[in-house]
């Protein structure tokens, strides 16, 4: 006669372990009634949690006569000084305070010889940790060919967007190539179209 499930579990149970005793399947249960039941199946130990503060690091410096930036021109002739000659493309963000006198120049990004990949989130951390009231983009194309792809600008707009979020504006996004040739977005009207997230926020402000 077959025997069913619950006695060949104490059969086996009782030929490991012995009559009376408690076999693993059986702890392994109690256990688990237990811990549904809502009482801890061990003590809680206490965790630390860091205490940070983040600041801006001097890394560097270049030389630059005029203080304030106060046209697209001027801010191709900055990021030349930063990414002449490089061969490969890069993406700096310059951030400036209410006057537009430069707080810091960062080096967001270095990419491949047509392309390099950007994040919002890094180009306003640092827009943000150093007070800025305002930014903008200079990058290369080592090709010599200074005109804006699509993809430039469709990355302009979403900066902007993010940086609207914090009150910052995008003064502008300059494209520089070796020979002294540039394009900015602000001059092409890419960024005073009714699409732009910001609008004519990001003309270049009066410089006293």
């Amino acid at each position: 006669m077959p025997i069913n499930a619950s006695r060949r579990w104490k059969v086996d149970n009782e030929t490991l372990y012995g009559k009376g005793q408690e076999g693993t399947l059986e702890r392994e249960l109690k256990k688990e009634m237990t811990y549904k039941k809502g009482e801890p199946m061990q003590e809680e130990k206490n965790i630390s949690i860091d205490i940070i503060k983040l600041q801006v690091v001097k890394d560097g410096s270049i030389e630059y006569g005029k203080k304030a930036i106060r046209n697209p021109e001027e801010l191709a002739e900055l990021g030349l000084k930063f990414l002449k000659n490089a061969d490969r493309e890069m993406f700096i963000l310059v951030c400036l305070n209410t006057k537009n006198f430069i707080n810091c120049i960062h080096l967001v990004a270095i990419g491949t010889l047509d392309r390099v990949v950007i994040s919002a989130r890094e180009v306003l951390k640092t827009a943000l940790l150093a007070n800025a009231a305002s930014i903008a983009f200079v990058h290369n194309h080592p090709s010599g060919d200074a005109e804006p792809s699509q993809e430039d600008i469709r990355l302009t707009r979403t900066l902007a967007s993010c940086a609207d979020l914090f009150d910052i504006r995008v003064l502008d996004h300059v494209i520089v190539a070796d020979d002294g040739r540039y394009e900015s977005l602000l001059e092409k009207k890419i960024l005073m179209t009714d699409s732009s997230p910001i609008g004519k926020q990001t003309a270049w402000p009066m410089t006293q």
